[in-house]
């Protein structure tokens, strides 16, 4: 657990029950003390800044509420989106790229920076109103340090510092059931991995990648020098997601996330390859062009990551680790992990607000589950096989820089074609909105241009399914016991057996 206090002195909920300090909460609200934690937030959510300011001035629990730091990451997201200078703080970053240098006091204040007597004059500066004002403007412009306010109890607002500040435990580590593998064959990987669906660590597979002993933070700050790459779904300065990497108190922080470093930097492709395991991409016939996304660079702090989800299209994944070592959360297709919420077809997913959160608030009943999860942790040099439908998640244990790419090998086409064939615009991804329902068709059309005897060899597997489901169907009804009514009903009912057969047997695979 974490021995920091909360820099705005803010505690969970419970401790009202035990503090000397009493609750400030109805007081300093008046009648907004009617409104719910979550109801307040989403109403400051629709302010403008200097709205926020003027809020955060007039009480102790607004000052707690007004600078959340989750209202000011929205506004500079929402007005600047990846074109911000960072400032440590979201709400010092949305004033230093709002206003440039100058120096910004807790009550909303703005002073130019100018010579040192001046700031000494703005260091002394108070405001009135608060206890525990002085000092409030550090020397740098953008900083500034937060009051302590006692009587302030909100889980709401407690939740996410603590997600962001506590230790790891043990715990939530030590478990490692997956299997492991290292020197392993194609056939073999195949025959016991991916036919039966089953992840699986392989070490070894990417030991003579250059990427394991160049791909440092300042080797990649010069090829992305002056290029701009997607963290958190949004476009910015390579130098400015580092500057926010190095000092972010996030609980969940943006993930760079590329699917066109490659492009972005050429010389990346040089220094790794796909392992032979899944050299058998057949999403390939579309070209770079025509195909879904399918290849991302990742690198991100200490508990970045991704939170539970399913990989698109059906598709399949590997996700070797360069640096820094990942934990890994996963669940089978058919078992929907502790905390999330998805509809039936998984379009919508609803998942915790944090992985952190997740630990904290699910982990001790996924233990204890029908099902317990396949867990492990990655190290750099290792790989994971995430096989289709698996739920997963992961969290950087360690500042870290990985590789993951989705692939459609013959092994999983029938499941792809499956998926696909519906043509639902909704379930498809990775391409733009007007390709998505042609996807199938277009798959199949390269696969019968470019690969006709993987579409032979298909057909020819399903026929071989159709033929023994029909023939064990034939046997189970010559030897099912037949009852006196169901004599009677069969023998007024010429076309009985055409309707058993059809409800007998679904073929799950169509092209």
């Amino acid at each position: 657990m974490s021995n920091l206090s909360h820099p705005r002195g803010i505690q969970p909920l419970g401790n009202s029950l035990v503090s000397q300090a009493p609750s400030v909460r109805d007081a300093s609200l008046g009648n907004l003390s009617k409104l719910s934690d979550e109801l307040l937030l989403e109403v400051l959510a629709l302010c403008p800044h200097d709205s926020l300011l003027s809020l955060s001035a007039s009480s102790k629990a607004l000052y707690a509420f007004a600078t959340h730091e989750d209202l000011w990451r929205a506004l500079v997201l929402e007005e600047f989106e990846g074109h911000f200078s960072w400032a440590s703080t979201w709400m010092g970053t949305y004033f230093l790229t709002k206003l440039g240098p100058r120096k910004i006091c807790s009550g909303g204040n703005i002073a130019r920076v100018g010579n040192a007597e001046a700031r000494r004059a703005s260091v002394k500066r108070k405001r009135p109103g608060l206890q525990d004002s002085s000092a409030i403007i550090h020397d740098t412009p953008h900083h500034v340090r937060p009051l302590q306010v006692q009587g302030v109890y909100s889980d709401l607002l407690y939740q996410p510092w603590l997600c962001a500040t506590i230790q790891l435990s043990e715990e939530w580590l030590s478990t490692d059931n997956i299997d492991r593998r290292r020197g392993m064959t194609v056939s073999e990987f195949v025959n016991q991995y991916e036919r039966p669906n089953r992840p699986v660590v392989i070490t070894g597979a990417i030991s003579k990648w250059p990427a394991l002993k160049k791909w440092s933070l300042p080797y990649l700050s010069k090829v992305f020098q002056g290029k701009t790459i997607v963290a958190g779904n949004y476009e910015m300065p390579f130098d400015t997601y580092l500057k926010y990497w190095d000092s972010n108190h996030d609980e969940m922080p943006l993930y760079f996330f590329d699917k066109t470093f490659c492009i972005k930097a050429p010389q990346l492709q040089n220094d790794f390859s796909v392992p032979e395991y899944f050299s058998d991409d057949l999403f390939s016939v579309l070209g770079e062009e025509g195909r879904p996304d399918y290849r991302w660079m990742i690198m991100g702090p200490s508990r970045s990551g991704s939170s539970f989800h399913v990989d698109p299209n059906c598709t399949s994944a590997w996700n070797a680790v360069i640096t820094g070592r990942k934990k890994w959360i996963l669940y089978p297709p058919h078992v929907e992990p502790p905390g999330v919420h998805a509809s039936p077809d998984r379009a919508d997913v609803a998942t915790p607000l944090s992985l952190v959160e997740w630990f904290m608030n699910f982990y001790e009943e996924a233990q204890v589950g029908k099902v317990k999860p396949i867990e492990c942790v990655v190290s750099p040099g290792e790989l994971i096989f995430v096989p289709r439908g698996w739920w997963h998640m992961a969290i950087n244990l360690e500042p870290g820089i990985a590789i993951t790419q989705n692939f459609v090998s013959r092994t999983n086409l029938p499941h792809v074609l499956s998926y696909l064939k519906p043509g639902r615009s909704d379930l498809v991804s990775g391409c733009a909105l007007h390709d998505r329902a042609s996807l199938h068709d277009r798959f199949v059309a390269a696969l019968a241009e470019r690969c006709p005897e993987v579409l032979k060899e298909l057909e020819a597997k399903r026929e071989a399914r159709r033929s023994k489901a029909e023939r064990d169907g034939n046997l189970s009804r010559l030897f099912k016991p037949c009852q006196r009514d169901e004599k009677v009903k069969l023998s007024h009912s010429p076309n009985s057996d055409t309707k058993q057969n059809q409800g007998e047997f679904s073929f799950g695979f169509q092209v």
